[in-house]
């Protein structure tokens, strides 16, 4: 049997595109980032907003730490307008402070001042 030689290149960019904007929709954003890594033109695709802003987080156990890389996956997401991505940044920020709240404690602080430990997390991460 002669096997065929189709390409991704191959099939046009519109399908290509609808591919990869059901793959956003339907797998985890590690699936997704992996998939993209396959050609050049699906990594060109990938950075599309609109397929950025689809991009499924609601199944994610972990992410990946380079995930968290401002110029990564996640922000680029976040900056389609992707909810799933800002709630993600979201509660990160939410553990980092009650981290931050139980340590002060632990330390002896009783009820540390939230004004203060606001502006502590902000300097720290300057």
């Amino acid at each position: 049997m002669k096997r065929d030689d189709t390409r991704m290149t191959d099939i046009p960019s519109d399908i290509q595109k609808h591919i990869l904007k059901l793959l956003a929709t339907s797998s985890e954003a590690c699936d997704f980032v992996r998939a993209t890594s396959s050609c050049k033109e699906w990594k060109e695709f990938a950075e599309d907003a609109e397929i950025l802003k689809t991009v499924q987080f609601d199944r994610m156990h972990r992410l990946d730490k380079s995930f968290w890389n401002k110029n990564r996956f996640l922000v680029k997401c976040l900056n389609a307008g992707n909810r799933g991505a800002f709630d993600i940044i979201v509660l990160k920020k939410k553990q980092d402070v009650l981290k931050v709240f139980m340590q002060k404690l632990k330390a002896g602080e009783c009820w540390p001042d939230l004004l203060q430990l606001r502006n502590e997390l902000r300097r720290t991460r300057s």
